[in-house]
């Protein structure tokens, strides 16, 4: 599953979906710049920060081990801050 923007670089996906344990994340940004990856389940609350620092362009992966989790669908939020470009892509998961 992959969320897109306007901006054909800068897009998110994970697999396995539904997943169980660990999801593998891969994001890409266009340029240089802040990256915060967020977790909401489905009332909208903040569950996690996986990512939350300066990150360089191109492709990044991280392994989410979510086990404070209860089952249920979340929303992966990538919000981008570069130099020249910005925005968010959002992902849905389903944790069973």
């Amino acid at each position: 599953i992959q969320g897109s923007s306007a901006d054909p670089t800068l897009n998110i996906s994970g697999y396995p979906n539904p997943f169980r344990g660990n999801a593998i994340i891969t994001y890409s940004i266009p340029e240089n710049g802040a990256v915060k990856l967020q977790v909401f389940n489905a009332i909208g609350m903040l569950t996690a920060e996986p990512v939350n620092e300066v990150k360089s362009s191109g492709k990044h992966t991280i392994t989410f081990a979510p086990a404070h989790l209860a089952e249920g669908i979340y929303t992966f939020k990538l919000d981008f801050a570069g130099t020249e470009k910005s925005g968010s892509v959002m992902l849905k998961m389903f944790y069973k």
